[in-house]
This record gives C-alpha cells, structure tokens and sequence, in this order.
C-alpha cells in the first residue's frame, strides 16, 4: 500500500502548486478580511483527490493495479488513507490562518468533517462509475450537502442554537462514521471489478 500511497502524493504535488496559488489568495482574504477559507479548502482537498481517478483512467492504471499483490483493493485503502491525510492537512491550514484560535479550532472541526462528507459520498460513486460520471455525482453531492448544512444551519440558528453549540462537535464524529462506511462498499466495488 505504501507504494500506492507514494504515487498518489507525488501526482497530487504536481497539481498543488496550481492550487497553492488560489489558496494563497483565500488566505490572505480570511486574514485580512472577513471571509472564511473552509470551504475553499473542502473545495480544492474533494477536486485534488478526485483528479487522481481522471489519471488512473488515462493511464489504465487500475489494470497494472490489479496485476499488483493485494489488486485494486490496495489502491482503495491507499486513496482513502490519502483522503484522510488530506483532510487532516487541510484542518491544519485552517487552524494556522485562523490564527490558533478556540473559533479556529471549531471551524476546522466543522469543515474538516464535511470534507470527510464530502469524499464519503464520492469515493465509491468514482470507483463505480469513473472519472466523468462520478465528477456530476460530486457536484450533485456538493450541492446537496451543502443545501442540507446551509437548511439545518438556518433552522437551528431560527431555534437559537448557535454555530458555537456543541451540535457542531458532531461534524468530525459523522464524517469519521461516513468514511468507515463508505470504505467497505468501495473496496467491494472495486473487488468486484477484479474478477
């Protein structure tokens, strides 16, 4: 898996510089201004690890994959644990441009399990289907999702619960429990594959 991971990382560094530069510009944005770099960071985390299956397509890499001891389902558990490693660096970012704050701390546990959400939803959809039908399933999951939040955020702040209510703690533990679910389908959606 190790290997699996390393090729992951290497092609996701190509693109970061590409992003590094937009990201540059939100973050000096959320410290110079009012605006929040979380869902910036959900957006370019889900579209770098997303892009890796474009790649696997173009280069057939899931038929070198399944030639590979352990097959496809290698390159599940190194995706999803390059999934995570994003996230946490993502959550990091988010803490470090907020300046180490309580609110900061909050905000990266709130956006950092979405972005777990986020690529819970997807990960089996581009394992299944791809890299073109699964990047519609990833802007219809965008969409839902966060019409969902943006819903359950106005009728609890309509009720008085504030975004500083411990309801928010739960962010982290349901995109923790998304991913532990979607991990399974698609590791057996990719075993299904194999044969």
């Amino acid at each position: 898996m190790r290997g699996f991971l390393k090729r992951d990382w290497a092609l996701i560094c190509v693109n970061l510089r590409f992003y590094l530069l937009f990201l540059a510009g939100a973050c000096l944005l959320a410290v110079f201004a009012n605006f929040s770099i979380g869902p910036c960071l959900i957006l370019f985390s889900v579209i770098n690890v997303m892009n890796l299956f474009a790649y696997d397509e173009a280069n057939h890499w899931m038929d070198y994959a399944a030639a590979a001891p352990r097959g496809r389902r290698t390159v599940v558990d190194a995706r999803y644990l390059l999934s995570l490693c994003v996230g946490g660096a993502m959550a990091v970012l988010q803490v470090a441009v907020e300046r180490f704050s309580a609110q900061a701390l909050l905000h990266a546990l709130v956006f950092g399990g979405g972005y777990l959400l986020y690529t819970a939803v997807v990960l089996p959809v581009f394992f299944r289907f791809g890299s073109a039908k699964g990047r519609m399933v990833l802007i219809l999951a965008i969409a839902a999702l966060s019409g969902a939040a943006v819903a359950a955020a106005s009728a609890l702040e309509e009720r008085g619960v504030h975004f500083h209510s411990g309801l928010f703690f739960l962010f982290l533990p349901l995109g923790v429990a998304a991913m532990l679910a979607s991990w399974p389908i698609s590791r057996a959606v990719v075993g299904r594959k194999e044969f």
